[in-house]
């Protein structure tokens, strides 16, 4: 007799196809010099509100670390122009330099961005 969780393994080799994977854990980058190293995989959109209330759009990156562990890492606007030039599957190195005061009393966060 089988148990359920064979049961449902069973199920998933049906022909089911994954469409959509949940996302990976977002790497926190909070100290200077935080960094991840590792493969750039793929990129995704979302929708997510911006700070004016209205939506925008915004990348989430997904990188594969040495372990094989998948981070995802949240496209901002030193972000995005680096991986505009960096291909799908090839070495990524990213750091963080902290941040950076802007007008108002904001801040951005800095980043160096490396790939082979």
């Amino acid at each position: 007799m089988a148990t359920k969780a064979e049961n449902i393994e069973q199920v998933t080799d049906e022909g089911w196809e994954t469409v959509v994977e949940p996302y990976a854990d977002t790497f926190s980058f909070e100290t200077e010099g935080d960094t991840l190293i590792g493969t750039y995989t793929s990129k995704r959109e979302v929708e997510q509100e911006g700070l004016d209330g209205k939506p925008r759009m915004v990348n989430i990156y997904e990188i594969v670390d040495s372990n094989g562990k998948k981070w995802s890492v949240w496209g901002s606007a030193m972000i995005d122009m680096a991986f505009e030039s960096i291909e799908l599957n090839h070495p990524v190195k990213i750091v963080y330099e902290g941040t950076a005061a802007l007008d108002g009393g904001r801040s951005v966060n800095r980043y160096t961005v490396l790939s082979k």
